[in-house]
């Protein structure tokens, strides 16, 4: 016959956690790899998934919760973040092109200068906001350079450092405009948007290192408030 275990009072009324699988990224605190085919594959495979996002933007979150420093998932907030961060490196860099072709009497060599910034300005802006997604709000943790790739928790330390010194960057560029603004009244435009793009980053910054706060709390199995799955609205279970 076959003999049944025959649990304890303390058993019944205490029963053993449910095992949950937690993300190579999650588990690790920094891993290297270089050329990973899987990782890059996984990475193209979600241009179209962001590109659906960055056509709806504030879809997840609202501009006015944006604000706030407080957030029921930070990873839907971080989302709509870099879709902003995107918006204003393109109208940047629209706005350069615009000052190129103006400062060259639109003659041909500033035309082809003009389009030549404004083709790797807005590709480079895309892969910057789509990379920070990427690496911030989908795999928790995953930095990318050339073939090489950091994956881990700890990786978004390095994208919340990188991010400040995008707004020590950012802010020093501005006052490089409010220079020029003195010969140049346009610069100033671009001053402005340059000092919102700081705003931008400085709420990615936050955003990311409350991203590791909970991912390092789920690293050691404690509970973290206000999870939820990138993608998913907020409020939704």
């Amino acid at each position: 016959w076959l003999k049944l275990p025959v649990l304890t009072r303390q058993q019944l009324a205490c029963p053993a956690p449910l095992q949950t699988s937690t993300p190579r990224s999650e588990m690790a605190g920094c891993t290297f790899k270089c050329l990973d085919m899987d990782l890059v594959n996984e990475y193209c495979g979600t241009c179209s998934e962001y590109m659906k996002y960055v056509f709806r933007p504030f879809s997840d979150v609202k501009p006015s919760q944006l604000l706030k420093c407080s957030q029921s998932s930070w990873d839907q907030a971080f989302k709509e973040w870099t879709i902003l961060e995107l918006y204003f490196g393109v109208l940047v860099a629209l706005f350069v092109m615009a000052l190129y072709l103006i400062e060259g009497d639109f003659d041909s060599v500033a035309v082809a200068v003009a389009m030549e910034y404004g083709v790797v300005a807005i590709f480079q802006a895309y892969l910057a906001a789509h990379l920070a997604w990427f690496g911030g709000a989908r795999k928790h943790g995953c930095c990318c350079c050339i073939f090489c790739c950091f994956e881990g928790y700890f990786v978004l330390l390095l994208w919340t450092l990188l991010l400040i010194l995008g707004v020590v960057n950012q802010g020093y560029a501005a006052m490089a405009e409010v220079k020029l603004g003195a010969d140049y009244p346009l610069f100033f435009v671009l001053c402005g948007i340059r000092l919102v793009y700081v705003v931008i980053l400085s709420y990615q910054a936050v955003c990311v290192f409350r991203i590791y706060q909970e991912t390092e709390k789920r690293s050691r199995g404690q509970p973290t408030v206000g999870a939820t799955v990138v993608g998913q609205p907020v409020g939704q279970a």
